[in-house]
């Protein structure tokens, strides 16, 4: 009688471990499943702003498209004034002086360089 009763309990036993082996296998799979999704939405989150990135970027190209000569305005000034500013080479001057202000907001872009401002 007491076989009966101790394969029954040993029933019982296995029944519950297979049964907890389950529930430990369906949850692990439910995790694995939420951390997949969770990637998901970074990469289609990472993927929109990287469109939008692209799509502003490509709405400046339109921006540096305006038809600006400055030769027409030095064109209307007397031409001492045209003299001396081709004397003191006065376009070689603010080209260099843009460049360089160009390479500074670049530094600036880079992490971890500011350079002092």
């Amino acid at each position: 009688m007491w076989e009966h009763v101790k394969k029954f309990f040993t029933y019982i036993s296995d029944f519950f471990a297979t049964a907890f082996d389950q529930l430990l296998l369906v949850i692990k799979s439910l995790v694995q499943t939420l951390f997949g999704m969770l990637k998901d939405i970074w990469f289609w989150i990472f993927d929109v702003t990287t469109d939008l990135v692209v799509e502003i970027v490509n709405g400046l190209g339109d921006l540096f498209s305006i038809d600006f000569n400055p030769a027409q305005y030095i064109s209307g000034l007397p031409a001492d004034v045209v003299n001396v500013i081709g004397v003191i080479r006065l376009g070689e001057a603010l080209a260099i002086i843009l460049g360089a202000i160009v390479i500074k907001i670049i530094l600036q872009l880079i992490p971890f360089t500011r350079l002092g401002s």
